[in-house]
This record gives structure tokens, C-alpha cells and sequence, in this order.
């Protein structure tokens, strides 16, 4: 019984960080599974959701994707 419960926190914590995900994507106009695929690495945001993320974490973008600076 001890296992079921320990799983069901793990299942609640990602289904809770997977809808917070999913609100971010909507926020700016994304797809969550494209959201997740430029979190990881495997597709760059563009300008207008970088403008957009910016906004939603008050957080300049220069700041925000500092290693994108660093590459360019």
C-alpha cells in the first residue's frame, strides 16, 4: 500500500507541472508538445515568443535566454 500512494504523489507532481507547462504553451501561443521540444533544446524559440515568455516571467530577455546571447 505504501507503493500506491508514493506513485500516486509522483503522478500528481507531473500532472501538476505538465498542466502548468501547458498553460505557459497557451499562454504564448504554442503547442505544449512544441513548448516542450524548444524547452529541451531541439527547437528555438522564436522572437515573438521569446517577447512573450519575457512578459508572462517579467524577466528581460536578455536576462531570460542569456546562453542564446552567448551563442550568437
Amino acid at each position: 500500500m505504501g507503493t500506491d500512494r508514493k506513485n500516486w504523489k509522483i503522478i500528481k507532481a507531473s500532472s501538476e507541472r505538465n498542466l502548468k507547462l501547458f498553460q505557459v504553451a497557451e499562454f504564448i501561443g504554442m503547442t505544449a508538445p512544441t513548448f516542450n521540444r524548444s524547452i529541451n533544446g531541439k527547437r528555438p524559440f522564436t522572437i515573438d515568443e521569446k517577447r512573450s515568455l519575457s512578459k508572462l516571467f517579467r524577466i528581460p530577455q536578455k536576462k531570460l535566454f542569456a546562453a542564446d546571447n552567448e551563442n550568437e
